[in-house]
């Protein structure tokens, strides 16, 4: 990534060069060739889906816990901690069911 010089600065696209601000530095950079298409349909690529899709399973199940909680109780960060074990245990292959009951015995009883 280079530092763009100047005024003028510029954001956005021209060509195959990313310009953009970050932290009130600008820079410039040149486009990735990672397509949306090759990302969710590539060989290089199943890993990363198959941990999106545990991702995706393990904060539903989370957030479904994370309201029964009272609201005066809550911290995001138990979310995100809630998120990260049904995670694990999705990757270790327990049902969805019994990893919503382990979340409620451990974060509703207190302890």
């Amino acid at each position: 990534m280079g530092k763009q010089v100047g005024p003028p600065y510029i954001t956005g696209r021209v060509g195959d060069l990313c310009y953009y601000k970050l932290n009130g530095q600008y820079y410039v950079r040149k486009q990735s060739s990672l397509t949306r298409k090759r990302v969710k349909r590539g060989r290089a690529f199943q890993r990363t889906m198959q941990y999106a899709a545990w991702l995706a399973q393990a904060s539903k199940i989370a957030a479904g816990v994370y309201r029964l909680m009272p609201r005066e109780t809550r911290q995001v960060s138990q979310y995100r901690a809630m998120t990260g074990e049904g995670i694990v245990l999705l990757k270790a292959g327990m049902a969805a069911s019994e990893i919503q009951e382990r979340l409620m015995a451990v974060y509703l009883s207190g302890g």
